[in-house]
């Protein structure tokens, strides 16, 4: 079901190089993203994007997706990076059937990134995988397969919507458990047997969900530390710093990533149009213009460690620096005026030269440079 160029692009974006820490504001989503690499791992196999689109009825969507590649298994970065982009390109196709329900989109999605996973990794990679599908006009919907969470705040309080999959999760047990009781159950890869859990916000006005993975919300086990950040943060933006800040200050013993987003969903801009998609995750910024269903849908070894000839905009390489992260916004950067280039006077050719440039092929190029 997935459309292939935006599962290959989006594949190559979330494994390029950045920083091992970044926080990124989404302002015209009331929402924010923000990825920590800790204390203890090497790498990050933690990955996350907020993106938004139109559907077929012309409506706004957006989507928040949290993966975290599994231990112990193997690649498991790369296992995340896919299993977001094959839900996010699954997503996009879907988006433009007139008529399918919420809870069948996001079904399917999953379905198709355990697939893409599976197809790749036969059972030795996976990932977990938390989303959850924002549209104008109608209440959030959840789905979720592995150990990451949704949590929702609304009314003061602090909810948990989703279930680990794990026998700890199963038996409603929290903090210190036997290291066989958190082992993962399900997780997209899994192949045979995949059933997601899926959920819908309901009687619930106006509130902010955050999807986390473990090295994030495992300060909630033995404090209130966690709740408290959620409720006195102002904004998403900030809840998204102090998580991931306190979580590394506590020991940052895994990687800690988390998206949160704020609903009721009004985007403020209208900056993706027809069939692109504007996509976010805690180091940068894509968009992808395209007219779905243009491109043959072969898997191309996505995630196998195949190189593809798509390569990443300079302008998408951004907070690469391991730098102290800052809070990023989205908003639109002053546009300066430009100065008039000035070429300096080039002596005269002679006719013979003249005549001779006339039947050169000239390479005409201009770089544009963006703000």
């Amino acid at each position: 079901m997935e459309n292939s160029f935006i599962q290959r692009k989006l594949y190559n974006w979330l494994q390029r190089e950045t920083g091992s820490s970044g926080v990124r504001k989404v302002a015209s989503l009331k929402g924010a993203i923000a990825s920590e690499i800790g204390n203890v791992r090497s790498d990050n196999q933690d990955k996350a994007i907020v993106f938004k689109g139109v559907d077929a009825q012309a409506r706004d969507y957006a989507v928040a997706v949290v993966a975290d590649g599994i231990g112990g298994m193997k690649d498991g970065a790369a296992c995340a990076a896919l299993a977001i982009a094959s839900f996010t390109s699954a997503i996009c196709e879907l988006s433009q059937l007139k008529s399918i329900s919420p809870s069948a989109r996001m079904t399917r999605a999953a379905t198709s990134a355990n697939e893409a996973v599976y197809r790749d990794y036969v059972g030795r990679g996976g990932s977990t995988l938390v989303a959850v599908l924002f549209s104008s006009g109608m209440p959030p919907f959840w789905v979720s397969a592995g150990d990451s969470r949704i949590y929702l705040h609304a009314k003061n309080s602090l909810k948990l919507l989703t279930t680990d999959d794990t026998i700890a999760g199963q038996l409603n047990k929290s903090g210190a458990v036997p290291a066989e009781h958190s082992k993962i159950l399900q997780f997209v890869g899994m192949g045979k047997d995949f059933e997601p859990h899926l959920g819908e916000v309901r009687e619930v006005l106006e509130g902010k969900l955050i999807l986390t993975t473990d090295g994030v919300h495992y300060l909630e086990y033995g404090s209130n530390w966690f709740k408290k950040i959620i409720e006195n943060a102002p904004d998403a933006g900030a809840t998204a710093k102090r998580l991931v800040d306190v979580a590394k200050w506590c020991g940052g013993p895994d990687n800690a990533t988390l998206a949160c987003l704020g609903f009721p969903f009004y985007p403020s801009d209208r900056r993706v149009i027809g069939d692109g998609i504007q996509i976010w995750d805690a180091f940068g910024e894509l968009d992808i213009q395209l007219q779905l269903n243009s491109m043959p849908n072969p898997n191309n070894g996505i995630g196998s460690g195949v190189q593809n000839s798509d390569q990443i905009p300079s302008n998408d390489q951004s907070a690469t620096d391991e730098i102290e992260p800052q809070l990023i916004e989205d908003d639109e950067p002053e546009l300066l005026p430009l100065k008039r280039k000035t070429t300096p006077k080039k002596p005269r050719k002679s006719r013979a030269k003249k005549a001779e440039s006339k039947d050169t092929p000239q390479l005409d190029i201009e770089f544009s440079k963006k703000e």
